[in-house]
């Protein structure tokens, strides 16, 4: 199931809903695992700790799967109403950040775009969904 919408505030002046949608989706539905989309950025092994998290806390499960996207933000303060600028990248460029940042073991980072990287984490979200059967008594 696909969830919509950020899950936390850019910050205070782009509120992004508060994460209040998938908050609520996520507590009337248990999932088995989630896959989180997320801007290109020079992210830490901490940054991805904390929100797989955060996942735990604010949704049941933790987040292991990260989609690195195609795309940077900008915050825009160039008018009284603050707003967000995308940039679009290259996949290749957003592998290559892939491959250099500082990623925890437990983290599964990825692109949508990029052929190799999808069959990847094909098999790892089908190794994680079979290794993770619940059986009720």
């Amino acid at each position: 199931m696909g969830i919509p919408f950020p899950i936390m505030r850019y910050n205070n002046q782009v509120p992004n809903g508060l994460g209040i949608i998938p908050f609520s989706v996520c507590n009337a539905v248990k999932s088995d695992l989630i896959v989180l989309c997320m801007y290109y950025e020079g992210y830490k092994s901490k940054y991805f700790d904390e929100i797989s998290q955060q996942g735990l806390y604010r949704f049941g499960t933790p987040i292991q799967f990260f989609n690195i996207a195609n795309a940077s933000i900008t915050p825009d303060f160039s008018s009284d109403v603050a707003k967000i600028k995308y940039i679009d990248l290259n996949s290749r460029h957003v592998m290559d950040g892939i491959h250099d940042m500082d990623i925890p073991e437990d983290a599964h980072l990825f692109n949508a775009i990029d052929d190799e990287s999808i069959k990847s984490t094909y098999k790892a979200i089908y190794n994680n969904l079979v290794n993770n059967v619940h059986y009720v008594k």
